[in-house]
């Protein structure tokens, strides 16, 4: 079974210490099985070398094919290929909802990545909002048999499936341009992967791997900026390693994926998570993560819109002018923190009308030069 190509250079791109432990972590991530790697010689799987530093180019027709040896015979728990899908819905203003947004606040501070003060940020869900109860415990109990002490997650609004992030890095985090991974996991180490922190020595890490490049000014977080969180606090609860795993291989998956994979993951979503119902209520929740698309319907991680689509918010009619305004001054911050400032907003549109000015001139000039000589002359 056939489930990535990823171009050699793209793995060098990751950073990793150890390229094929990292390889071993997504394929986990995305299969729900623990295995190690191993190389089909003529019949012959021949293991690889975690420690190696040199990576591959993985390609289905080559005589040396790449494959996940499973470590046990317990069975698969793959990903859902739908599960960064948004509905056009939000949750209904429950208590539990209404605590959700101030949990992951209180718990993480500011934004985890950079810092960016708290009315600047949003709680985040690792598994999207629109999912629903049903849903996450259907992740749980898939999944929580590989990860030693992980309690069941029933809650869609759980803190451990809260992360509080910078307006844009919420949005790009639920599109799936970049994942978290729990350092140490069962096949890498804390020194793995770069880190951007200070600290000689980490125990722990929850560090971002970004899979879609931005240009954007200033930069965003790459690959190696850690999460500042507080590891040594048993009262708090952090990031489920269960949840982060179940999006890092939703993510990772999304970005290099082929078709033969889509079938046989489809096929496991059909019996696992297609006939989780969706709770579709008419309430839009400002802090919520599914915002509504501009045709009412689901979206496809493969058929994105664009980011300048993306950002421009849900195009429905307000409940009152008071949202409305809301809504213009979150708009006029994500923009703010582009660089997109009213005087650049104004250059670009003064260049806009110029560029009009000239093409009207010369569909004029064309035409003067196409009419005969005497369809300008009076009659």
């Amino acid at each position: 079974m056939l489930l990535l190509r990823i171009p050699q250079n793209e793995i060098v791109e990751f950073g990793s210490q150890r390229p094929h432990a990292f390889l071993r972590y997504s394929l986990f991530a995305i299969c729900g099985r623990k295995g190690h790697l191993c190389f089909d010689v003529a019949g012959h799987r021949v293991p690889v070398d975690y420690d190696s530093q040199s990576s591959f180019l993985f390609l289905p027709d080559t005589e040396s094919d790449f494959s996940l040896c499973a470590a046990s015979e317990t069975p698969h728990a793959f990903i859902d290929l739908q599960g960064l899908h948004d509905q056009t819905t939000s949750s209904a203003a429950t208590p539990r909802w209404s605590h959700f947004c101030a949990e992951a606040e209180e718990r993480d501070g500011c934004c985890v990545l950079t810092d960016t003060k708290p009315h600047l940020c949003r709680a985040a869900h690792i598994v999207p909002h629109s999912k629903g109860n049903e849903y996450i415990s259907k992740i749980s109990s898939l999944r929580s048999h590989l990860y030693p002490g992980q309690e069941d997650i029933k809650e869609i609004d759980s803190i451990t499936n809260a992360i509080f992030l910078r307006q844009d890095l919420h949005t790009s985090y639920r599109f799936g341009d970049y994942g978290f991974v729990r350092l140490p996991n069962f096949a890498m180490t804390c020194s793995d992967l770069p880190s951007n922190s200070t600290d000689s020595v980490l125990d722990n890490r929850i560090t971002l791997v970004r899979f879609v490049a931005e240009r954007s000014n200033p930069p965003p977080p790459g690959t190696g900026s850690d999460g500042r969180f507080t590891f040594n606090n048993a009262n708090i609860s952090l990031p489920s390693p269960m949840l982060l795993d179940f999006h890092f291989g939703v993510a990772f998956y999304k970005q290099w994926h082929v078709p033969e994979g889509d079938d046989y993951l489809g096929e496991f979503r059909k019996d696992q998570y297609e006939n989780i119902p969706i709770k579709f209520t008419r309430y839009l929740d400002p802090c919520a993560d599914d915002e509504p698309r501009r045709d009412g319907g689901s979206q496809d991680p493969s058929r994105l819109p664009s980011k300048s689509a993306r950002k421009t918010g849900p195009g429905k009619k307000r409940i009152d002018q008071s949202m409305d305004q809301a809504m213009d001054d979150l708009l006029y911050l994500n923009m703010a923190l582009q660089g997109l400032t009213p005087k650049v907003m104004r250059d670009m549109e003064k260049r806009r009308q110029e560029e009009e000015q000239l093409k009207s001139q010369q569909k004029v000039l064309n035409w003067m030069e196409a009419a005969p000589p005497d369809s300008a002359q009076s009659p």
